[in-house]
């Protein structure tokens, strides 16, 4: 981990089961499935999927289910669930789109499941995942800033899963690449550790003396005034970065104290 520099009506029907097929048999009455030797580059054409499927009041359906899928030289089961999505009547199927797996990339994009009889008898295909080759440029995107936590701030793994560090508050970490997952936004502080945004503050690292041009208040990083004492007039005082907090440039002068540039005048050491 690099630390900055200087800084601290519905009736559902129960789907039949089970591994991937190289051929199924189907009758109305039997279903009938041939289980594949072997996993190789193009193993299975067809599978039976398990879960439980609904029609609603409009005519569309709900599909919870799971798939069979193919990755890191294991077999991998993944969830299937679609919500009021409509079936071709016609072929009696429903076209979707492939489960994402963050780091690899599917060797499809959409999948299509078969119904017959009131049941769900099979899933096209068979999707294969490659894993992304790693690097910069496989997860999120270029940034360059510093960050400062506003809390013992939590971090995250790429996937977002919470790891075993914590940054200590008010310090300070250069930040390269930023990514959301599920509408939250992380920096990345180290390999494969991310924080979130929300957990802190943009800083600008700048050594220098303020002096204050009246009795002056105080405000934490996250924008809540300090009630219990301010920095007299006509003092000088050190600071060692600024930030942008409620929308008003401030000055550090203690931990987490910030004082508004209106208030002071700046000489750089």
């Amino acid at each position: 981990m690099k630390k900055f520099a200087k800084y601290m009506g519905i009736t559902a029907a129960t789907l039949l089961a089970v591994a991937p097929i190289a051929a199924p048999v189907i009758s109305t009455n039997t279903e009938v499935t041939v289980k594949a030797d072997a996993y190789e580059s193009d193993p299975v054409i067809n599978q039976i999927l398990k879960g439980t499927y609904s029609q609603n009041s409009d005519g569309t359906y709900n599909v919870d289910a799971s798939m069979i899928g193919y990755k890191d030289g294991q077999i991998i089961t993944l969830p299937i669930k679609l919500t009021s999505v409509s079936m071709d009547p016609i072929q009696n199927s429903i076209q979707f789109s492939v489960p994402e797996i963050k780091g690899y990339k599917p060797d499809r994009s959409t999948m299509e499941i078969g119904f017959m009889s009131g049941k769900i008898y099979r899933l096209s295909g068979f999707t294969k995942y490659e894993k992304i080759p790693t690097g910069d440029t496989a997860i999120g995107t270029n940034i360059s800033l510093v960050f400062s936590p506003s809390i013992d701030a939590q971090t995250y793994d790429d996937n977002g899963n919470v790891t075993t560090t914590t940054l200590p508050k008010a310090s300070a970490w250069q930040i390269d690449r930023q990514m959301d997952i599920n509408g939250t936004t992380y920096y990345r502080v180290a390999t494969n550790e991310w924080v979130k945004k929300t957990d802190g503050i943009e800083v600008t690292p700048r050594e220098g003396q303020i002096d204050t041009n009246k009795v002056s208040s105080l405000y934490t990083s996250t924008g809540k005034k300090v009630t219990n004492r301010a920095l007299a007039a006509h003092t000088g005082w050190y600071t060692d970065r600024m930030a942008t907090i409620n929308g008003q440039i401030m000055y550090r002068v203690a931990t987490d104290e910030w004082i508004s540039i209106s208030d002071t005048q700046y000489a750089a050491f």
